[in-house]
């Protein structure tokens, strides 16, 4: 059965890259869960998956959907909850710092206090030397300086020898080990803010520029940011960001609602566009990536926490229509990857400016069918008021439409291809295609029409079929020419029913999906939100996953863990949800899948 899903073809997208992709995004404030919108810093532990956040109400750790907080009243050492910083140091460990100058690894899943006798902020900034600088040489170089009147926010190493090293004034130095030297890079008014894109060193200055380091001659040349279509981006230190740009975070640039992402090839830094709809009046203080999902995690002075989600769900959609154009769709035929005819008449996708290769001529129902390896059954009227619909065929191999106009029936029926037979379940009945003709073995007048709708039919026996209809799910026997119902919901219709592999799924509008196995039919679990409660369509693909597509969004489930489920009848069951955080513009998807 092809019935297309509702308003829009979504196509599933593969993260390659972040040029390449474009995100959703989510923000947690104090309003949806985050302790505190004040955030000092972030780390994200690739061991794990947690990211820690050193807010202005402790250390919290964040697994993707809870916070939990590390306070003074839960952690030994915490003296004060609110942080001075937390930082990645270049060996992976996660480091925080309180406020009265206390110090924090991040181990075990949980804040350990490092007890040490730190009395000011010179002796903390020894400290940070100490976790943030693994050279020895250069670090004896800084420590011989008379004074620490100012403390350092990034060092970015050159080779094993010299390594730049930025100071929270955004002023400059340079530090070599084969000179011994330690030397302020520009003058006295001149401010660096310094990052990476792979081996290159930029810096971000006060005087509107961007400049590549040229490790050599030790200095800084301009060079332009442009974006994807060679346009050069007027960057305004005073509106724009560039936050990021070390071992753990890529560089990104803010302005606005936007957000992009740097590269560098050809002597010019690139910018594509990731994001535009990033919360305004926002001062981004930090970022850092999840590398297994490509979630970026960005943390605000004041605004909380946004994270940049990739999209995976690709909407597709008919842009020329108009308040007076339908732009949802029920059913579909596949003209290629990327392609859909509605049953509007509508091409949607890559090649809506191609002509249809398959000759439908008019706008059809809600049900298509393919059977055999060459024909498509699927239904539409003949444009008059009273005259009930009729069944069409069309043969992809000769290009040939036929109208049975001898078979009539409403909006929906249901079709089987079994042993060179056709069956067709239609609002008279269950029977077989004979000639231009349904031979009906079981006819039935409903005395509901509501009751009279059918979706989709599958085999489950010998001469047994199973029908998903509004009036329950309904057996026939074609040798006995019996009907009996094997499930019913009163006011619930059975939306559908799709065979996979020996199993076979059952879909209804509201009181969730069955999965017949073994010869048992019973229920399954649901999500924790019940979405899973009016499911519309299943639909395997070849990585082992079941697609299951409901009136709030997309599920996609282990066939394995479905049948384990069903085997052991398990409370519960683990399914990944892609919704408007993915991409989608709109979650129902009442119709079915392609």
């Amino acid at each position: 059965m092809l019935r297309g899903i509702l308003l829009s073809l979504l196509l599933l997208c593969g993260i390659t890259g972040m040029a390449q992709t474009e995100y959703t995004v989510i923000h947690y404030t104090t309003e949806n869960g985050l302790p505190s919108n004040g955030i000092k810093g972030i780390a994200f532990d690739t061991t794990t998956g947690y990211l820690w956040i050193g807010s202005e109400a402790g250390i919290i750790r964040f697994n993707g959907t809870q916070f939990k907080v590390y306070n003074n009243q839960n952690t030994m050492g915490l003296a004060s909850d609110r942080l001075d910083f937390m930082q990645q140091s270049v060996d992976g460990y996660i480091y925080a710092r309180d406020q009265v100058l206390n110090w924090f690894r991040i181990e075990k899943n949980k804040p350990i206090y490092i007890p040490k006798k730190i009395n000011s902020y010179k002796q903390s900034e020894l400290e940070y030397l100490n976790l943030f600088l693994k050279n020895e040489a250069i670090k004896k170089i800084i420590n011989k300086r008379e004074s620490h009147d100012s403390y350092y926010t990034r060092f970015i190493m050159i080779g094993d020898t010299a390594c730049l090293m930025q100071y929270i004034e955004n002023k400059l130095c340079y530090v070599s080990t084969n000179t011994k030297t330690f030397t302020l890079l520009g003058s006295d008014k001149d401010a660096y803010s310094i990052f990476k894109i792979d081996s290159k060193i930029f810096a971000w200055t006060e005087k509107k520029s961007i400049c590549l380091y040229d490790t050599e001659k030790q200095q800084f040349n301009p060079i332009s940011i442009k974006n994807v279509a060679g346009d050069v981006i007027p960057v305004d230190i005073i509106k724009y960001q560039l936050i990021g740009g070390d071992e753990y975070s890529p560089p990104l640039l803010f302005n606005g609602k936007n957000v992009w992402s740097l590269s560098y090839k050809n002597n010019t830094i690139e910018a594509r566009k990731i994001c535009s709809d990033f919360p305004i009046q926002t001062m981004v203080r930090s970022v850092c990536v999840d590398p297994r999902n490509n979630m970026i995690f960005v943390s605000t002075s004041s605004k909380g926490l946004v994270v940049l989600k990739p999209k995976q769900v690709r909407p597709v959609k008919n842009e020329t229509a108009v308040n007076q154009i339908r732009n949802s769709h029920y059913s579909q035929i596949v003209i290629d990857s990327n392609t859909i005819l509605t049953n509007n008449g509508v091409l949607i996708g890559d090649k809506t400016n191609k002509k249809t290769p398959i000759p439908l001529g008019e706008i059809f129902y809600a049900t298509i069918f393919n059977v055999k390896d060459s024909l498509l059954l699927f239904m539409r009227s003949n444009n008059t008021e009273n005259e009930k619909s009729k069944i069409n065929i069309y043969n992809y191999k000769t290009n040939e439409l036929k109208a049975y106009k001898k078979i009539e029936t409403r909006e929906v029926f249901a079709a089987y291809y079994d042993n060179d037979t056709i069956y067709i379940n239609t609002t008279n009945g269950m029977g077989y295609m004979e000639g231009d003709s349904i031979h009906y073995l079981y006819k039935i007048t409903y005395p509901n029409i509501q009751d009279n709708k059918m979706f989709a039919m599958e085999k489950v026996g010998p001469g047994l079929f199973w029908v998903a209809t509004c009036e329950g799910l309904i057996q026939y026997d074609v040798y006995k020419k019996t009907r009996r119902t094997i499930l019913q919901f009163p006011g619930i219709c059975i939306r559908n029913i799709k065979r996979i592999d020996n199993d076979i799924y059952i879909g209804t509008y509201g009181k969730g999906f069955y999965m017949y196995r073994n010869n048992k039919l019973q229920s399954m679990p649901l999500d924790k939100n019940n979405y899973l409660a009016f499911a519309h369509c299943f639909m395997p693909d070849n990585m082992g996953f079941i697609w299951i597509s409901t009136n709030r969004g997309l599920f996609k489930a282990s066939k394995t863990d479905l049948q384990i489920a069903f085997d052991q009848k398990t409370p519960s069951l683990y399914y990944h949800y892609l919704g408007k955080e993915d991409g989608m513009g709109i979650t129902e998807m009442n119709g079915g899948c392609t």
